[in-house]
C-alpha cells in the first residue's frame, strides 16, 4: 500500500486510476485555427477544436468541414480555400526573370514549421493560422517565402 503525503492511504488501484485520469486529461486540448484570405488581414474563419492526439492538419480539415467552407486539400496541406487560385493560375509573372507563386501557408503559435500539418501533433492550446501567401522567384533564386498576400494586395490576386 502507498501512503499519500496527506497521510491518507491509497491502494495501488486508486493510484493507477488517478494517474490514468491525469494522463487522459493531459492529452486533451482545445486548439484554435484561423484562416486569413488573400486580400484582408482579418480572419474569414476561426474555430476552436477540442480533442486528443490531433495534428494541425486534423483541426484544419475539421474546421473547414464543420463550417462547410469550400476547399481543396487534405490533412497534409491546402491547395485552395474559398476559391483561391491553384496551378498556373497561382503564378504571377512580373517579368522575364521574376514571378510570384501563391499558395496556402500555416504557422503554429507564430512559427512556420518545416513539416507538413499532418506531421505536427498538437499538445496543448496552440494557435494554428493559415494564410494565403506568395514566394518571389527572381533571377533563378527564391527571394522570400510565405509572405502573406494581404500585405502586398497585388491586383493579380486582389482586383478592386
Amino acid at each position: 500500500m502507498t501512503i499519500a503525503p496527506s497521510g491518507t492511504k491509497k491502494t495501488p488501484m486508486k493510484t493507477a486510476l488517478i494517474i490514468s485520469i491525469f494522463l487522459l486529461n493531459s492529452s486533451l486540448f482545445a486548439a484554435e485555427v484561423y484562416f486569413q484570405g488573400p486580400c484582408k488581414k482579418e480572419s474569414f474563419l476561426s474555430a476552436k477544436i477540442s480533442g486528443e492526439n490531433l495534428t494541425a492538419g486534423d483541426i484544419t480539415i475539421s474546421a473547414l468541414e464543420d463550417s462547410k467552407t469550400e476547399y481543396i486539400g487534405s490533412v497534409g496541406g491546402l491547395n485552395s480555400v474559398i476559391g483561391t487560385p491553384v496551378g498556373l493560375e497561382a503564378i504571377e509573372v512580373l517579368s522575364d526573370t521574376k514571378m510570384r507563386a501563391y499558395g496556402w501557408c500555416y504557422e503554429i503559435d507564430g512559427f512556420q514549421p518545416a513539416a507538413m500539418p499532418d506531421e505536427i501533433i498538437l499538445v496543448g492550446d496552440e494557435v494554428v493560422r493559415w494564410f494565403f501567401a506568395y514566394s518571389t522567384y527572381e533571377d533563378g533564386e527564391w527571394k522570400d517565402y510565405c509572405v502573406p498576400s494581404y500585405e502586398l494586395k497585388s491586383p493579380y490576386i486582389c482586383p478592386e
